[in-house]
């Protein structure tokens, strides 16, 4: 049997990821890009907290994506958005997020990147 992973799945099927107090991060590596889906993240989750130590204190990894369910607030430094059920996104680098509803939604981050961000975030979820 091949230890290759598959080039598809069906979202609730996407290797499980790191826990996040409750709700489900489901991952997978294709082609140097991370393809997270996102379920149950709370109403009031912010990350700004977990992006302590990263310049400016804020995400360093680009992202695009769509919301299957909810609405979020995204923070730059100069601006924020509201992203709402229904849209696709790109969110650069240099921002952090505030869900104002429960949110469902998938997530596409170079993995090099992403992957130097959740170092940070791993180190700070530990703290808190």
């Amino acid at each position: 049997m091949s230890s290759q992973v598959p080039y598809h799945f069906r979202l609730g099927e996407l290797p499980l990821g790191d826990s996040n107090a409750g709700w489900e991060a489901r991952h997978v590596r294709w082609g140097g890009m991370n393809i997270g889906y996102y379920s149950g993240i709370p109403k009031g989750f912010d990350s700004g907290p977990y992006f302590r130590g990263l310049a400016g204190n804020l995400c360093q990894s680009p992202h695009w994506g769509y919301v299957i369910r909810g609405r979020l607030l995204v923070r730059y430094p100069d601006r924020e958005e509201t992203i709402e059920a229904g849209e696709v996104f790109y969110s650069p680098a240099g921002h952090s997020v505030l869900h104002l509803e429960e949110t469902e939604m998938i997530e596409i981050s170079p993995e090099r990147e992403l992957e130097s961000v959740m170092q940070v975030w791993r180190s700070n979820a530990k703290s808190r």
